[in-house]
């Protein structure tokens, strides 16, 4: 199963030989057959294969050999068929036996140049293993001058880039060598573009995508634009006009979970939400504090206050006292002797008085905070 101490070195140096294999078998998890035969944990990853060399040809009758993944922080896992470089280097082992080595796996020939895969069978059966299969849909992406480009098969794709080129779309000559990274998952599924051609990423066909920018526009297509909860004048610059720097995440559903703690959005201008619809939940209280409260767009002018509700019930109850204490008095007999107009002038004399201190109030029922909309 392992080639072990017997791989060749390169002129009689203790340097391995680099040979190349195609990978028959990946150790994916525990669940493999020979989970327990490739040293359990310490086989994860590793691949079976067959040797295979410029003057030496594949025999399929030969019991595949075994490669450990060489890889530890990051691992581009092969697929069936693909074609990995092999090496030999210390083995678990050395602890015990100071020479022991392993066969380690540590790349994939790049036989096709594409991400979606470069195995190379030795039939057209396209069998791949694993359930892994081939898609026309996943194109190369395209690279800039400088770009650092980390690809996954199946259309997910890191870019970090800041160097303008006549082809690339996020770059211009008065922001060359200004950064941008762009995080993408899925590429347009709609894409028509021959498979082995490249593409750029497309903020809005893209399936999902994380763009930073540090002095760039992007032209993202917005799903609401409604803005007239603003005040005219600060309504915020469409995301297709603004440039500077700036995050922007667009997908077709966005979640942000806090499991066990808060959950923060803060902004030194301003916030803005715009939806079809807004729905604010709480289980315990919901808080809105600002200097001024405006509900409605035609509740900037400030024409119309909020009134106030204890107060308001307040200022009413009494102004029912006032009148009640003049329809009482006026629904009594008069004294003997006392005319009915002399007491009932009196009494709206009395009214008079009252409802002018009363209307005095007015004013301490009107927020001076929240303003409603005229309709």
């Amino acid at each position: 199963m392992n080639r072990g101490n017997s791989m060749n070195s390169v002129g009689g140096s203790n340097e391995p030989t680099l040979i190349y294999g195609r990978v028959t078998d990946i150790v994916m998890d525990a669940n493999h057959p020979k989970w327990e035969e490739v040293d359990q944990s310490n086989g994860l990853y590793g691949v079976f294969f067959r040797e295979i060399g410029f003057n030496k040809a594949e025999d399929l009758d030969d019991d595949p050999d075994f490669a450990r993944c060489g890889m530890n922080s990051t691992v581009l896992l092969p697929v069936k068929g693909e074609i990995v470089q092999i090496q030999s280097k210390p083995s678990p082992d050395r602890s015990s036996t100071a020479d022991a080595t392993d066969d380690y796996w540590t790349g994939i020939v790049n036989v096709w140049n594409h991400p979606n895969h470069n195995a190379s069978p030795i039939t057209d059966d396209n069998d791949f293993g694993l359930d892994f299969k081939e898609s026309e849909k996943v194109n190369p992406i395209q690279g800039f001058p400088g770009d650092v480009l980390i690809e996954g098969r199946h259309g997910n794709t890191l870019r970090f880039g800041g160097t303008n080129y006549d082809t690339n779309i996020f770059s211009e000559e008065s922001n060359n060598g200004k950064p941008y990274t762009i995080l993408r998952v899925g590429q347009d599924p709609d894409n028509e573009t021959p498979m082995f051609e490249t593409i750029v990423e497309d903020i809005n066909l893209d399936k999902a995508s994380l763009y930073l920018t540090s002095d760039h526009i992007l032209e993202l297509e917005q799903a609401n634009t409604k803005a007239s909860a603003y005040k005219s004048g600060e309504e915020p610059e469409l995301s297709n006009v603004y440039r500077g720097s700036q995050g922007v995440l667009n997908a077709d559903r966005l979640f942000f979970n806090a499991k066990e703690e808060s959950a923060f959005i803060s902004s030194k201008i301003s916030i803005g939400l715009s939806s079809e619809v807004v729905a604010i939940d709480a289980d315990k209280y919901i808080g809105l504090d600002a200097k001024r409260i405006y509900l409605g767009t035609n509740a900037f002018d400030e024409s119309e206050p909020a009134l106030k509700g204890n107060t308001t019930k307040k200022w009413l109850e009494n102004l029912v006292k006032i009148l009640d204490t003049t329809a009482q008095v006026l629904g009594k007999a008069p004294p003997a002797g006392t005319p009915y107009a002399v007491v009932a002038v009196a009494t709206f004399n009395t009214l008079i008085g009252s409802l002018k201190a009363h209307t005095l109030l007015l004013n301490t029922i009107e927020s001076k905070k929240v303003y409603i909309d005229k309709l």
